[in-house]
């Protein structure tokens, strides 16, 4: 929700050389039809991102911020009007380029609030 931002796991940051998972970070978000309902992400360093929405959530709508309590633009150049169609429960590829110049992101879905698993490199 706005004024914290969820951050990837620690251990996983690509900034982290002894991870495991070496560049790859995990976090896991609320996700809402109410964007104040939505977890801002800190996307920071961050290129390439894979989420998995929760069961019934068929589309995500994009916002951007340069700062946690800014105010949160649509991504317009991600999908139709900063909406991206996802397969529900199913891993989806998110062009991260587009998102890179954005230090926070929310997630809009088409449906009540529930959480997605978010998959990200550098």
């Amino acid at each position: 929700m706005a004024g914290i931002a969820k951050a990837f796991a620690a251990g996983n940051s690509p900034n982290t050389p002894s991870s495991p998972k070496k560049g790859i970070a995990n976090a896991n978000v609320a996700v809402s039809s109410t964007q104040s309902e939505c977890d801002s992400l800190d996307f920071t360093g961050y290129r390439f991102m894979a989420v998995k929405p929760p069961a019934a959530v068929t589309s995500l709508t994009f916002y951007g911020s340069e700062t946690i309590g800014g105010t949160y633009v649509l991504i317009d150049s991600l999908g139709t009007n900063g909406a991206v169609t996802v397969a529900a429960s199913k891993w989806n590829v998110i062009d991260g380029t587009k998102i890179a110049p954005f230090s926070f992101i929310q997630m809009v879905s088409n449906q009540a609030v529930a959480n997605a698993s978010i998959c990200a490199t550098s």
